[in-house]
């Protein structure tokens, strides 16, 4: 099974980095199979979690920089989008006093879409996440 999800980690690579270059897919699929054979067999497993830790502070550094953008680029800054975000509903913290019984705690929200999502995050395993993604 790990040699299958290797092969659709490979593919998904080859398929962005084609469109992005402009170079024929078989090209990329040859070019990234052959980069991270090499890398792994000049290198060895020193090589691999070395690339780990540099993809692991890229992801990190990659999604900062998206929530600074996304809160400091509107007008009024991190306030303005916290406080409009609590003002349209969008921050909860998963669980809310029924407005029916004042004593009984009822799931909010957050918990209920989660208890609902919870068989696709266990049918994911069949497709490509970013964790899969990264040992290449």
């Amino acid at each position: 099974m790990h040699f299958t999800k290797m092969g659709t980690v490979v593919y998904l690579l080859s398929l962005a980095l084609s469109r992005m270059t402009g170079w024929d897919i078989y090209l990329v699929i040859v070019v990234v199979s052959l980069a991270t054979l090499l890398y792994t067999l000049i290198g060895g497993i020193e090589a691999v979690v070395w690339t780990d830790v540099v993809q692991g502070f890229l992801f990190l550094a990659g999604g900062l920089l998206c929530i600074l953008i996304l809160l400091f680029r509107p007008e009024g800054g991190p306030a303005a989008v916290v406080g409009l975000a609590w003002k349209n509903g969008k921050i909860d913290l998963g669980l809310q006093a029924s407005q029916h019984d004042a004593g009984c705690i009822q799931p909010g929200r957050a918990v209920r879409h989660r208890l609902r999502g919870q068989p696709f995050l266990h049918a994911r395993g069949a497709g490509a996440q970013p964790d899969d993604l990264q040992p290449v």
